[in-house]
Formats: C-alpha cells, sequence, structure tokens
C-alpha cells in the first residue's frame, strides 16, 4: 500500500516538476519579450529626433526623458527636470517656462494638466528659459498613461523644437511686410506721377480762362466743366491712396450702414458705368434683380460693384459685353459680374485681391494704376460679411463673385 502511494506521489511529483518547468519556460520567453520590447523602446527613444519626456508615477515628482529633450535642455542623464519637484536642488526648479509672456507654474504644464485633467493637453507653445540663459520655443503635447484598469500612473509629454521654425516665420513675415512697404512707396510714387496729368489739364484750362474773350478759344463753363472732370479724377485718386496709409480699424470706422435697396443700388451703378461701357461700345447687361433691401454702406458699396464693372470693361473685349447676375443663395446676396475679355493667367489667379499686386504690364496699366481696385472690392465685401472669389480663364474672360448676407434694420 505505501509502495502504491509513493508511486502515486512520485508521478504527481513528476507533473508538476513538468509544469513548473514549462511555467518557466513561458516566464523566460516572457521577460524575453519584456527585454526585446524594452531593447526596441530604448533604441527609438535614442532614435527620435524629437524629446519626450516621462513620469515615473502620477504626481509627477520625477520626470527624465529621451537623449534628444536632455540635449536640448542641456542636462545629464538621470537629471530630474520635474517642474513639480520638492527637491529645490534638482534642475527641474531652475528651469523656467513661459507660455504667451507669461511664466508657468508646474500645474500649467502639459503633463501635470493630462493627469490633472484626465486629457490629452495642447500643443502648447512653450518657450523654455534654461539655467545658462539659453531660451528656446518648443511645442509640446502631454498625454496620461493608464494601466490595464484604467487607472492613471503616470503621464509623458512631446516636446518639438521649434526655434528655428519659427525665425523662418518671422523672416518671411519680416519680408512680406518689407515688400509690402516697397509696393507701398512705388505705388504712391505712381499715383504721383498719375496726379500730373489732370493737374496739367487743370492748369491747362484755367490759363485758358485767364485770358481775354477774343483770345480764348474755349468757354469759361466748358473749361470749368473740364476742371470738374479733373477734379474727381484726382479725388478717386486720393481716395485709393487713403486706404494705403489707414489702419484698417480707422477705416472700418467710417463704415456706416443703412438698409439699402437692391434694385436702385444696382441701377444707379449701370448708369454710372455707362459712359465707361461707351468708350468701347461695351453693353453691360443685367439679368433679373431680386426684390429685397441689403444692410450697407451705399458709398462703399457703390465703389465695390464700381470696381468691378469698371475692371470687366477695362479687361473686356471691345464691342463686347458686361454681365451682372444676381441672386440670392441661402440668405446671401450673390452678385456675379462676367466679361468675355482677355482673361487672367492661372499663375496671377490666386493673387488677383491682394494689396499692390501687378499681374503684368498691361493689367497694371489700365485704370488702377495703384494696383488697389480688387482689393478694395475685397476689404469693402469682408466688411460686410461677404467674400470674394474669381475664376478665369485666359483670353477667354473672367467671373468675379462677390456675395454678403441679407440683413436687415432690428
Amino acid at each position: 500500500m505505501k509502495k502504491q502511494q509513493l508511486s502515486i506521489i512520485s508521478k504527481a511529483l513528476h507533473l508538476k516538476a513538468k509544469e513548473l518547468a514549462i511555467i518557466a519556460k513561458e516566464k523566460g520567453k516572457i521577460q524575453q519579450e519584456l527585454f526585446v520590447s524594452n531593447q526596441r523602446l530604448e533604441a527609438l527613444m535614442n532614435a527620435l529626433p524629437v524629446g519626450v519626456t516621462f513620469s515615473t508615477d502620477a504626481t509627477c515628482e520625477h520626470i527624465t526623458g529621451n537623449p534628444a529633450i536632455i540635449r536640448q535642455m542641456e542636462l545629464k542623464p538621470g537629471d530630474n527636470i520635474s517642474a513639480s519637484t520638492h527637491n529645490k536642488t534638482a534642475v527641474g526648479t531652475k528651469l523656467r517656462h513661459y507660455m504667451n509672456g507669461r511664466l508657468m507654474t508646474a500645474k500649467d504644464m502639459p503633463m501635470q494638466r493630462a493627469i490633472a485633467e484626465n486629457r490629452e493637453i495642447g500643443p502648447m507653445e512653450i518657450e523654455v528659459v534654461l539655467p545658462s540663459g539659453k531660451r528656446w520655443l518648443m511645442e509640446a503635447v502631454g498625454a496620461p498613461i493608464r494601466d490595464s484598469y484604467g487607472n492613471i500612473v503616470a503621464s509623458v509629454a512631446v516636446n518639438i523644437d521649434i526655434t528655428e521654425r519659427k525665425r523662418l516665420d518671422l523672416v518671411k513675415e519680416t519680408k512680406r511686410l518689407l515688400d509690402e512697404e516697397r509696393s507701398k512707396v512705388e505705388s504712391i510714387a505712381d499715383a504721383t506721377h498719375e496726379l500730373r496729368t489732370p493737374i496739367a489739364i487743370i492748369k491747362g484750362n484755367v490759363d485758358l480762362a485767364l485770358l481775354s474773350p477774343g483770345k480764348n478759344p474755349k468757354p469759361a463753363r466748358s473749361a470749368l466743366r473740364a476742371i470738374n472732370y479733373e477734379i474727381k479724377h484726382i479725388s478717386s485718386i486720393l481716395s485709393e491712396l487713403s486706404l494705403i496709409t489707414s489702419k484698417a480699424w480707422e477705416l472700418k470706422n467710417r463704415i456706416l450702414f443703412e438698409e439699402l435697396h437692391l434694385k436702385s443700388l444696382i441701377r444707379v451703378v449701370v448708369e454710372r458705368c455707362k459712359a465707361l461701357a461707351y468708350k468701347k461700345n461695351i453693353s453691360i447687361q443685367t439679368g433679373k434683380i431680386p426684390d429685397t433691401t441689403v444692410l450697407g454702406d451705399k458709398m462703399y458699396l457703390e465703389k465695390m460693384l464700381i470696381n468691378l464693372i469698371k475692371n470687366s470693361i477695362i479687361y473686356g473685349a471691345t464691342d463686347g459685353h458686361t454681365k451682372i447676375d444676381i441672386r440670392k443663395n441661402n440668405g446671401y446676396i450673390v452678385i456675379r459680374v462676367i466679361d468675355d475679355g482677355i482673361g487672367i493667367s492661372a499663375e496671377d489667379l490666386p493673387h488677383v485681391f491682394e494689396r499692390f499686386y501687378r499681374a503684368d504690364k498691361f493689367h497694371s496699366s489700365g485704370g488702377n494704376s495703384i494696383g488697389l481696385g480688387l482689393a478694395i472690392v475685397k476689404w469693402i465685401a469682408e466688411v460686410h460679411g461677404g467674400t470674394v472669389s474669381a475664376e478665369s480663364v485666359k483670353n477667354k474672360g473672367s467671373v468675379f463673385s462677390v456675395s454678403f448676407p441679407i440683413k436687415t434694420v432690428a
């Protein structure tokens, strides 16, 4: 009996030994997999060109990072870079972080906020001041780390150095401003040159009017009409120059909104443009105009529409036509000015509404020598809550569209 029991115990021990061997083997596999996984993670952290910081627990008392962030912060491996640490000698207490010019506290940092708010934080643009006084800009995103039960156990952040990108952005913006200033100077010079012609005409008519009646070939009334026309031309040039030298908020303060009847507005504009169209034998055609009112500044809306129609006439075909199509669309008035003229190249089309943009000598010579006509259209549309757009095929005409909301006085 005892022999039989010993045999059973022996078999059981043998089976248990097999189980332990299998468990040990599986444990070894898991450990090997964990080792390989850790090696891969370490290799990834070492190779990443962006900085990665991570905390050891949910308090963010201790934060370290990968080699990229360690180098960026001029630290040594193992340095504690946490702003939340109570260890006053830790590197983290010597770093300064600013956002929008304001000194950030530990609770403002993306990793700490990710834990406190239980969500991904950022991207945040942060200026870092190192103990050496060196400054650099980073874009940081923080995220919480959770265990298998969903509990937050730590946090991680990705920190991208954007110092060079910001420097290049500043260079580009500076270049843009300098280009605009140069364009302003050139445009003012062009306008000054253009003013000479009407002034010379006015001077000529004044000289004629001052001649004795027997020597004056032109009646005084006729001279005054010619002078009046040139004064209007000068006024138009000076009006457009004011858009160069005035700030946007100053111009917006000049807008006087009132309820305007759309049909009357269009008819007035078309009538004023007929003289321009007559010189090239261009017919101005209007479709059915919606019977509605709009809220806007009469002077500026007229200027916007006149500039569009004038543009279509200047670059339209002789003996051609300008069509004005007006319709309502989802609470907006959409006005399309269509011509059959020279069109705009694909290269120039995206820039036609830019201030001071000049496509070519032919375009810049026609009617708006200081290059502001379509920029004025865009500004007026936007100040009325609208948008502008342009479609064109070279040598096949253009379509300029402006839309703004239908509003009524409360």
